[in-house]
């Protein structure tokens, strides 16, 4: 957690300079985000992607696949931004960000990622940062919050999983092992004719 607090702080201001953003130059719809507070008591919550996958009238192209791993002084918060000033901040821009940096190893790069993805979530969408950075902790709201923990286990999560793909704990057992990740084996699974999962987000 002292990563996600520096990256944070670092998405505050990462060059040294004043970036805060100006309602003024934003368009009329992000200059209303930007002033939006969160209701008193609600959990910070992050927009919900649709079945084609992104919420954000932004195609999702290779270039913003790879933006988060930008370096700071190359990435623009608003133009790397997987979604547009007028729209709530979805839950892809931590997913994509997230898979950014579990493809490299470098704690450098890893802490780029997750600060554009903080100067973005600063700039079109403050009162949603907090969500954010519960969730790049693997989490979903602070540990006092009542009521929050989804209290669903691994175990939970195998038996769903095979019993959507129509494979046995014990195929399911050697890919996890192989593999590590429930997330990667029900992805990779989809290219199998065993493996036709259906994710409804939402």
């Amino acid at each position: 957690t002292d990563g996600i607090a520096a990256a944070a702080a670092a998405a505050s201001n990462p060059t040294g300079t004043n970036t805060t953003a100006d309602p003024q130059q934003l368009p009329p719809e992000a200059a209303t985000a930007a002033g939006a507070a969160p209701a008193k008591d609600a959990l910070p919550m992050l927009g919900v992607t649709s079945n084609s996958g992104s919420s954000s009238s932004k195609p999702l192209s290779k270039a913003l696949r790879e933006a988060p791993l930008l370096k700071l002084a190359r990435y623009h918060p608003l133009h790397d931004a997987c979604w547009g000033p007028a729209e709530p901040a979805p839950y892809l821009a931590v997913a994509l960000t997230l898979a950014a940096v579990d493809g490299t190893s470098s704690r450098l790069l890893i802490a780029d990622g997750l600060t554009n993805m903080f100067r973005s979530l600063m700039l079109l969408a403050p009162g949603q940062v907090t969500a954010a950075a519960y969730l790049v902790c693997g989490k979903i709201a602070p540990e006092y919050a009542l009521g929050a923990d989804l209290s669903i286990g691994g175990a939970v999560v195998s038996a769903a999983l095979c019993e959507v793909c129509g494979v046995s704990r014990a195929q399911l057992r050697e890919l996890y092992n192989s593999m590590g990740d429930l997330g990667d084996v029900a992805q990779v699974g989809g290219g199998d004719s065993r493996w036709q999962v259906v994710l409804l987000l939402g």
